[in-house]
């Protein structure tokens, strides 16, 4: 099994469907593209200088691609609110799934499909590339190793200035988007199931978006850890906060925005008293902070194909990612009844 080349159909080929086909094209000993369906046939032209297809690789939907081309699995990148037919029509066809965050944009779309698949013994994994991006990953493992002592509080902060509103996805638009990576990044780090949430979706008043660009939100976990997460993708101006409050020392990240070079990462001693506290910057350079999609693109197809070839267990499969949905969820509750919302 270890040779076996999987053939995919790619539904959505342009925007973030570019870079999942250059995964795929860059792995060829386990990809292999066959099919490209997009509703725009504008988006076919870059696809097929990616892939080398020909037009008749090309269709206007699924049904037509898993008719006409091999398939082993199907990579959904269209937008959220599109995914979960893509997804229930693959599933029924007898084929692996990867799709694109948000999983779904319903809970119980995202619970229905993942019960499907379970049903006909199929992989679903959802494409949660934040967390492993630097230095998510090394304050990960601090984290895991209580190499500063036990985990209490974290605080994201993150002000996004997108400059429009997003082209296509369900209200509310920050949540659905930058939003579900984060929750699942901030689900990630602190490693124990939710147990309650509080939030608020909203339109703040200088803001002329048609559907909530701005988050606030409580995640309190077993411990008790109390995790603060706010953000807007309406922002004025980028800037970007995450703290971490360990007993013995705080990590904190400082920059306009996670992955960039001019961020910086600092672990400050627990120093009680001190105003300017000693502290030590950690080393992460430029290569490691920036251009790193490719790597990190082609890290997700890897382990889909360890998942569906040789069933490695994924982190972010779809069973997994349904704890993502269920605060995502619970946020929405949440801020709609204005009151806590227990999982």
């Amino acid at each position: 099994m270890a040779d076996r080349i999987l053939n995919v159909i790619q539904v959505g080929v342009g925007g973030r469907g570019r870079p999942h086909l250059c995964a795929q094209v860059a792995l060829p000993e386990r990809f292999r593209v066959t099919g490209l369906v997009d509703v725009a046939p504008a988006a076919f032209q870059e696809a097929r200088a990616i892939t080398g297809l020909t037009g008749s690789a090309c269709f206007p939907s699924l049904a037509a691609a898993l008719a006409g081309v091999p398939c082993d699995a199907v990579s959904v990148i269209t937008p959220g609110h599109l995914h979960t037919p893509y997804l229930e029509e693959a599933l029924a066809a007898g084929k692996h799934v990867i799709v694109e965050k948000p999983f779904t944009c319903d809970l119980a779309e995202a619970e229905r499909v993942v019960a499907a698949a379970e049903r006909a013994g199929l992989r679903v994994v959802v494409t949660q590339n934040d967390k492993r991006f630097h230095p998510y990953p090394w304050i990960r493992a601090a984290i895991a190793e209580r190499r500063y002592g036990e985990l209490g509080t974290i605080s994201l902060v993150h002000y996004s200035a997108r400059g429009r509103p997003f082209e296509n996805g369900d209200p509310p638009m920050h949540l659905w988007h930058q939003g579900s990576h984060q929750i699942d990044t901030l689900l990630a780090l602190v490693g124990r199931p939710p147990r309650r949430v509080w939030g608020v979706n909203a339109i703040p008043a200088i803001s002329a978006w048609p559907a909530a660009p701005f988050l606030s939100s409580i995640i309190e976990f077993d411990g008790p850890v109390i995790v603060t997460y706010m953000a807007t993708s309406d922002a004025r101006a980028y800037e970007f906060h995450l703290r971490v409050e360990c007993r013995d020392a705080a990590i904190t990240l400082h920059g306009p925005a996670p992955n960039s070079a001019d961020s910086v990462l600092r672990v400050t001693p627990h120093q009680p008293g001190e105003v300017y506290p000693r502290c030590e910057e950690m080393p992460f350079g430029r290569p490691e902070r920036v251009g790193g999609w490719a790597e990190v693109e082609r890290g997700l197809w890897t382990d889909f194909w360890e998942h569906v070839v040789n069933g490695v267990p994924n982190e972010s499969s779809g069973r997994n990612n349904l704890a993502t949905m269920r605060v995502l969820d619970a946020i929405v509750r949440s801020s709609r009844q204005g009151a806590a919302v227990t999982l």
